[in-house]
């Protein structure tokens, strides 16, 4: 049963402390902001909404029932019922701005994260998350956080403690009552927490908590700026953090942002098929899927003092193996899952679009080895090895559809999985699907008394790549959409995203024909103002640009004298950067 009581807080914190994580856009809330001290010193009183937490010491015990895929617990969810704008407080301001303030208490969580299945803000809305303390500030997150059009789940980045504000700010002309946030999880984590503790206070309103340490994976196991090389396939290697189908457990596994042959830094993001077991194809399915980058010591050595951590929330579903082939008597052949980020992480995340090499070799290969990944949900380790063997399989499935590796450095555990496999020129040529104990040269268990596993098995490229006659059952269309037909491809510094908001799975654009001779139409479905019309070729190169500023229900392109091949058409209407991507046949 939930209680709502009164709560009195008081804001004591200086900007500078403030953290700023997911990819909000900053600033401070009103009720932080000195200009509105006076006014709010009187309206403090905030309701607290509060939940029974679940059982976390029983939560840690087990992570799996199947025994040969294994998936990292990291938490589990409570269900609430939370709609911010008729549960919280809310004040007017003399200058007709609004403030609406709640509390969400889940005693003793190490750290809380919130999911939503009501997510949209208007223009003139701010919407801000903390810790008890204020320490920890995500936000502002506005509408330009909102899902795709008839998507309405989303999920914002756990916050330390077992209290969370919530504030949103809303200026004097906005209805309120087209603002919709509702929460309906609310999720309890006791691992992958430890780059909270810095945020932890002992105040009276603020418990501490016994976190994972860091380093909490196997000893052997080698923290990634271990690697003098391979910088950017590190850069390139995320934490992914997930609800399973039913919302009642939270996940945790590797993935890798890759690039493809377009060169348009498309945000794709690589990982197993395994870490969504029910195979799903539903955007709906990873629109509360959080992508962390950064996450890992600052220097080789144990030292907990970590860089700042990034994250993005949601993807689109674009390919996947099936889990259950036939054609491998139900067992795993292929194992990728390619998704694709609602947004594209900011340029100051640092983040990479690795490489890729889909070359099947038909005997072992020699040279480095390296696979960056999230043992046990600790931050970024590296492993190494000095051969890869191409005629794996995993778990009983297809032959010759995994690279087998023997690791001379470190090592894989739950937690793993998803992450990249490169060769020595730093193109990824795996996805892990697992692991087990052969011959290690070390024993030492991880905190939860779990073995590294020294033998590991990747999903190769070359299998991967065709892997079913559907387009959402193969890598190809998608890391090689311009039919180049190339065996390997480099990395590429991921694209900042532009200042408008980039739209790219809603029908308000269309083209037709599509493939054209070269003569096609634009079809503009939504009566949006047309203001830039540009199209790129497959190098990225402008070939076409031209400013407009008109209502149109079509438009119509001639290229009849342009070169065969594949196009990318960005359209830019009020706020927003509409692309597509056109063929011409000839």
């Amino acid at each position: 049963m939930k209680r709502v009581f009164i709560f009195l807080s008081i804001f004591q914190i200086l900007s500078s402390s403030l953290s700023y994580c997911q990819e909000g856009h900053g600033g401070q809330p009103l009720s932080m902001q000195q200009a509105y001290a006076g006014e709010l010193s009187g309206q403090a009183y905030i309701p607290v909404v509060s939940y029974q937490a679940p059982d976390i010491a029983a939560m840690g015990k087990a992570n799996s029932s199947n025994a040969s895929i294994k998936l990292l617990r990291i938490g589990a969810v409570v269900r609430v019922d939370i709609d911010i704008i008729k549960t919280g407080t809310i004040t007017t301001l003399s200058n007709g701005q609004r403030i609406c303030r709640l509390k969400v208490n889940i005693a003793d969580a190490p750290a809380i994260g919130l999911y939503y299945d009501k997510f949209s803000l208007c223009p003139g809305v701010r919407y801000y998350i903390s810790n008890a303390n204020g320490r920890q500030l995500l936000g502002a997150y506005t509408s330009e956080n909102n899902p795709p059009a008839n998507i309405n789940e989303w999920a914002n980045e756990k916050v330390q403690g077992d209290i969370v504000n919530l504030e949103i700010d809303i200026d004097a002309d906005v209805d309120i009552t087209n603002i919709q946030l509702h929460i309906n999880g609310a999720c309890v984590f006791y691992k992958s927490t430890e780059y909270l503790k810095k945020y932890e206070t002992s105040a009276s309103n603020l418990r501490t908590t016994n976190y994972y340490p860091y380093n909490h994976s196997s000893p052997c196991e080698v923290n990634a700026l271990c690697s003098s090389g391979f910088v950017n396939q590190r850069n390139a290697t995320v934490h992914i953090e997930y609800l399973n189908a039913a919302h009642t457990l939270a996940y945790a596994a590797t993935g890798t942002m890759i690039n493809n042959t377009s060169g348009d830094c498309t945000p794709y993001v690589l990982t197993a098929s395994h870490v969504e077991p029910t195979n799903s194809t539903l955007n709906s399915s990873f629109t509360g899927w959080i992508f962390y980058y950064n996450y890992q010591t600052s220097g080789c050595t144990t030292d907990p003092t970590q860089p700042a951590l990034y994250s993005v929330t949601g993807a689109k579903f674009v390919a996947r193996s099936i889990l259950t082939d036939t054609s491998a008597n139900g067992k795993i052949a292929a194992d990728f899952l390619l998704l694709k980020l609602y947004q594209n992480p900011p340029a100051s995340y640092g983040a990479y679009l690795a490489g890729w090499d889909r070359n099947d070799a038909l005997l072992p290969i020699f040279g480095t080895f390296v696979s960056f990944h999230h043992p046990d949900g600790d931050v970024k380790k590296v492993s190494t090895a000095t051969s890869a063997d191409p005629t794996g399989s995993f778990n009983g499935g297809a032959t010759n559809s995994h690279w087998s590796i023997n690791w001379s450095t470190g090592g894989t555990e739950e937690g793993s999985s998803g992450g990249p496999l490169f060769n020595s020129s730093g193109n990824e040529i795996g996805i892990l699907s697992g692991g087990y104990t052969q011959s290690p040269s070390c024993t030492t268990p991880n905190t939860d008394g779990k073995e590294i596993a020294d033998h590991a098995q990747y999903s190769k490229f070359s299998f991967d790549w065709t892997y079913a006659s559907a387009a959402t059952q193969q890598l190809k269309p998608w890391l090689d959409p311009t039919n180049s037909g190339a065996t390997t491809l480099g990395g590429v510094s991921a694209c900042a995203p532009t200042a408008v908001r980039n739209v790219s799975a809603d029908n308000s654009i269309s083209i037709y024909p599509n493939p054209n001779n070269g003569t096609f139409y634009v079809a503009i479905n939504n009566g949006q103002k047309i203001n830039i019309i540009e199209v790129y070729n497959s190098l990225g190169q402008t070939v076409y640009n031209v400013d407009i500023d008109l209502y149109a229900t079509k438009y119509k392109i001639d290229f009849s004298n342009y070169s065969a091949g594949v196009y990318m058409l960005r359209i830019k209407a009020g706020e927003q950067l509409i692309t597509r991507k056109f063929t011409i046949v000839k």
